[in-house]
């Protein structure tokens, strides 16, 4: 299941509050792709009939088979239904100039924090000279990537060499960022950049690493997160005294030498179960701190005792689903495998995530410090 790339249908009020439309790989490698927009002769945005801005994120689905192995020093290599395809620097630059988007990110050579450091600088040299070439073509406002996968000394020089380059802004990927310590480095990368440029995180893997990206400085966090908890049935809920017995707190699978695994999130109440078979993959079952960072739990859906729960998924919550359908219903919805189900904790979870921004940008235009900041 892609679910980064897959496009939940929402409704048109929620599109005009979030402001920002993210399109990511589908659009160049499968529809519209560039003779498309340019037979229907319509931009980007006009095609996903967005009404606010449409950023362009390159980058491939972290649920999609890992094929950094196969970029090389053209363009990348990304996976796609027909398996897996090259997309040089030239042919995503054309996309771009057909496409006509808001703003996109340039293309660059992501790899995994795990990577040997000479994989990294190689890394550092190609998206740096991709990046040269954008800004050499003048196609559009660009965010430039800032490589160096995890190691502090090259991650350092990427954003001293991108802190004089003409861009719109920068972007992080979680992925290419140490398990351990990832905060502390974030915090010195964007220490060299000029403070009047936004800095975006992509593949927050959760609430607490989303409120974590915000405490170091970035001005917008991706939430694809939320999809991949809808695909499951997890929705997001206020800690509550009177909590259902299908709330509970989230452990997540994490590979010490990999970094966060995007197995699923396994309920607490499965996790003794399961504990053996990740052992013997290398993987064992961490508390995510996301109850004391961010004062949410997980709510399983598919939790049998959900059945007779003719209410909302919690009390208070004005989100469209609360508003007109009953744990019970959802519940139905997963274990029929109805595509409604997903769709509605969506936009749920994006109600609620939209709540907890709202709190931190009132911090923030308050005077308040982030760093001692509780939600």
């Amino acid at each position: 299941k892609q679910w980064y790339q897959r496009r939940v249908r929402v409704t048109r009020d929620l599109y005009d509050a979030l402001g920002l439309e993210v399109v990511c790989l589908d659009a160049v490698v499968h529809a519209p792709g560039r003779e498309g927009l340019r037979t229907m002769r319509l931009t980007l945005g006009q095609f996903y009939r967005a009404r606010g801005d449409v950023l362009l994120n390159p980058y491939n689905s972290y649920t999609a088979p890992d094929m950094t192995t196969f970029n090389d020093q053209l363009g990348i290599s990304v996976w796609t239904k027909g398996g897996r395809k090259k997309l040089t620097n030239t042919d995503y630059l054309d996309f771009v100039e057909a496409a006509k988007p808001t703003m996109f990110v340039a293309l660059g050579d992501v790899v995994p924090a795990s990577v040997s450091k000479k994989r990294a600088d190689k890394s550092c040299y190609r998206s740096l000279s991709w990046l040269t070439e954008t800004l050499a073509r003048g196609v559009g406002r660009v965010l430039a990537y800032i490589p160096g996968s995890g190691h502090e000394q090259l991650m350092l020089k990427s954003a001293q060499i991108l802190a004089t380059r003409e861009v719109e802004g920068y972007v992080v990927e979680r992925a290419a960022l140490p398990v351990k310590g990832w905060t502390h480095l974030l915090r010195k990368v964007i220490s060299l950049l000029p403070p009047g440029r936004p800095v975006y995180m992509f593949g927050a893997l959760n609430e607490t690493e989303l409120i974590d990206a915000y405490r170091c400085g970035c001005h917008c966090v991706d939430t694809s997160f939320l999809s991949r908890y809808a695909t499951q049935g997890m929705a997001l809920v206020s800690s509550q005294p009177n909590e259902s017995p299908a709330v509970t707190s989230q452990p997540v699978a994490v590979d010490e030498k990999f970094g966060p695994s995007l197995a699923d999130a396994v309920p607490a109440s499965k996790a003794q179960k399961s504990e053996k078979s990740d052992a013997k993959r290398g993987v064992k079952l961490v508390f995510d701190g996301m109850v004391e960072a961010g004062g949410s739990r997980i709510m399983d859906l598919k939790d049998k005792s959900l059945v007779r729960q003719f209410v909302g998924f919690e009390e208070g919550c004005e989100c469209f689903t609360c508003s007109r359908h009953t744990r019970a219903y959802v519940h139905h919805l997963f274990n029929t495998n109805e595509m409604l189900g997903p769709t509605l904790v969506s936009l749920h979870n994006l109600h609620h995530v939209r709540g907890l921004v709202k709190r931190i940008r009132e911090a923030v235009e308050s005077g308040i410090d982030l760093t001692d900041w509780k939600v």
